[in-house]
């Protein structure tokens, strides 16, 4: 680490994973606050996102290109661990414990949720969410709040709805819910264009946002028991793109998004045709959401808040670090 004539510790960071692009979004942030932080992408998404480097752990040699992480990472102050750590992992343990280098691990959702990768916790010197229901299974985490730079504002209305659902999982987004609830409003009569996306590229879908005016997208309250009424980063690109938003966000975490303009409807059939039905009725309604939405990513998601978050969990687990043996 270099210290400046500030006093401030310029720090070297790697973001290992890039899920839904939150990595990149963070090193964003911690660049334009001076620091050196770059992506490493080991797992080639379905959708792409911005990065520094390559090294995905497909074929055959893979682990040589496990090593070839470890030499990358030797460089670096500190590793941001993306997307928990899978079993087959052995490169993070290496990091850990050969280069002993400081871990912070970054829990996104589906690898939370599903399981795959909740394997070696004991080795994260700090633990971050990315949303709030994750702290059922981290208890001892750090919410950290989705990041999401300002995009083109696009508001396009035509004097019809032009409804969107692009799930990443359907399962997790409540999807067969929601084609149930889309073929109810076309029987009622409710004039809307209805488009559904899956495993479009990440440039694709934002210009879906700026075509479309209501994005609707989750609309399951739990999964596996558990409560995941929380909000990823679709909504946040839809709003920032100036769409409506309909979603379920579940009554025990929506402290955590105090302003928030999205529709929050309950997750059945009848919640989600009653508000595509207002809608229709008062398209004013989607401008108004629309802006309001735009201001509050850019007020709540600035990359920069959210990396100077991340920083100060890094400065917490290098002081422990630093402090004696025995000290308090």
């Amino acid at each position: 680490m270099v210290r400046p004539s500030t006093g401030l510790i310029r720090m070297r960071i790697l973001h290992i994973e890039n899920t839904a692009g939150v990595g990149w979004q963070i090193a964003q942030g911690q660049r334009a606050l001076g620091h050196q932080a770059e992506v490493l992408e080991t797992y080639r998404g379905r959708i792409r996102f911005g990065h520094d480097h390559e090294n995905y752990y497909e074929g055959p040699f893979i682990p040589i290109k496990m090593l070839r992480t470890l030499l990358l990472a030797r460089h670096y102050d500190i590793v941001h661990m993306h997307a928990g750590i899978a079993f087959k992992r052995i490169d993070i343990p290496a990091i850990k414990r050969l280069l002993r280098k400081p871990l912070v691990v970054h829990y996104h959702g589906s690898e939370t949720r599903m399981g795959y990768g909740m394997y070696r916790q004991h080795l994260a010197d700090a633990k971050i969410v990315a949303t709030p229901d994750l702290l059922q299974w981290h208890p001892g985490a750090t919410y950290v709040p989705i990041p999401q730079s300002p995009l083109e504002y696009h508001f396009e209305f035509d004097g019809r709805l032009k409804v969107l659902h692009a799930p990443t999982n359907r399962r997790l987004k409540g999807t067969d819910l929601i084609l149930e609830a889309i073929d109810k409003a076309k029987e009622e009569g409710i004039p809307f264009d209805f488009t559904l996306v899956e495993g479009a590229a990440h440039e694709e879908l934002l210009e879906r946002f700026r075509h479309n005016n209501v994005y609707i997208d989750r609309a399951i309250a739990e999964a596996d028991g558990k409560p995941i009424g929380t909000m990823g980063v679709a909504p946040l690109e839809a709003m920032s793109t100036g769409n409506a938003v309909i979603m379920h966000i579940n009554d025990q975490y929506l402290p955590f998004y105090e302003g928030c303009p999205v529709i929050n409807v309950r997750p059945t059939v009848q919640s989600l045709v009653s508000s595509l039905r207002e809608l229709a009725a008062m398209p004013e309604r989607i401008r108004e959401l629309g802006e309001k939405g735009a201001r509050y990513v850019a007020e709540t998601r600035d990359p920069k808040a959210i990396a100077r978050m991340c920083l100060d969990i890094y400065e917490q687990v290098l002081a422990r670090r630093e402090r004696p043996a025995g000290a308090e």
